[in-house]
């Protein structure tokens, strides 16, 4: 018989060593042909949880304690989304993530999971390919929505954006999209784009401010999202 845990309690957050959640989240309804993700961390009770509700959000199901024991399983059989934690002994994740393109069934998309995460870490990652960065510790609901989120995305290469294309759509200012681009090509910290540019850090500052209003973004992560997809 499942206990459930008092309403209170059904938002907690998940984080290692540290892993009561809801139970009841109503999730996406079930798929005809559910996606199949595969979560990878190196702690098995919380991928117990993660699969639990990656189920109950209408996904089908693998786990694997490493990134060794990942790698052997994505060459057994392909999938739509992979989670996996950041670091991790042996391989980590981004070393996983560097040998997805060889892949004979073709890479998943991936969602990267971490309780030591820099805004450093998450650009990092977003820049090699990863689809979503979540960091603990974070709600089933904030899961799931990464879950479905990631799902919905088509699969493109990893190319530079149309700059030219995206100052149109979102009426950037030449300013706006020269500090973009060179956020996007080296992931630097505002201090670092301002040395870089020789521009003053109020500069940099209020254009990325004005650029992430009219992308409908809310941090770098986002924002890095937006640009590898466009």
């Amino acid at each position: 018989m499942l206990c459930l845990p008092p309403r209170s309690q059904q938002r907690t957050r998940v984080q290692k060593g540290h892993l009561f959640a809801s139970l009841g989240h109503q999730g996406t309804a079930l798929r005809e042909s559910p996606l199949k993700v595969l979560l990878v961390d190196d702690e098995s009770a919380l991928l117990e949880r993660l699969a639990l509700f990656a189920r109950r959000a209408g996904y089908e199901t693998a786990t694997a304690q490493g990134g060794e024991a990942a790698w052997e399983i994505l060459n057994s059989g392909r999938f739509d989304v992979l989670v996996t934690d950041l670091q991790m002994p042996v391989l980590d994740g981004p070393a996983l993530m560097a040998r997805l393109p060889g892949l004979e069934r073709g890479a998943p998309k991936v969602i990267v999971i971490t309780g030591y995460a820099t805004l450093e870490a998450a650009v990092d990652c977003l820049r090699k390919g990863a689809c979503d960065f979540l960091k603990k510790p974070f709600t089933m609901e904030e899961f799931t929505a990464a879950l479905d989120r990631v799902a919905k995305k088509p699969a493109v290469a990893h190319v530079e954006p149309d700059w030219e294309k995206l100052s149109q759509r979102y009426s950037l200012t030449r300013r706006e999209a020269e500090i973009l681009k060179a956020f996007f090509l080296t992931g630097k910290s505002n201090r670092e784009l301002a040395e870089n540019l020789f521009l003053s850090l109020h500069t940099v500052k209020s254009h990325l401010k004005s650029s992430f209003m009219k992308l409908g973004v809310d941090s770098r992560s986002r924002l890095l999202g937006l640009l590898r997809e466009f």
